[in-house]
């Protein structure tokens, strides 16, 4: 999907400012809904969805579809991210 990431990639907002676009607001609230669900001890993947519907309509956006899969998913890319950058040697003080 196309989030922040994928914009700033294709040049948009070096001014600071990317347009509005649905899409991307609603994968902005999943990273959002993502950062809770690992904050709170990663509840069953139903009420991250519920989470989600609740912060995309206190923005005013309107939601992509989710399902339980693509939250389990999602927490395992997350999860190979985080060993992966857990495993970069540190650098000498």
């Amino acid at each position: 999907m196309r989030g922040f990431i994928h914009r700033a990639a294709a040049g948009e907002g070096v001014g600071f400012v990317m347009s509005h676009e649905a899409e991307s607001e609603a994968v902005e609230r999943l990273v959002e809904t993502m950062q809770a669900d690992s904050w709170s001890g990663r509840p069953p993947a139903s009420e991250v969805i519920d989470l989600f519907h609740t912060t995309c309509e206190a923005r005013g956006t309107q939601p992509i579809a989710l399902t339980e899969d693509a939250i389990v998913a999602i927490r395992s890319e997350i999860d190979r991210l985080a060993a992966e950058w857990s495993a970069l040697p540190r650098a000498a003080a």
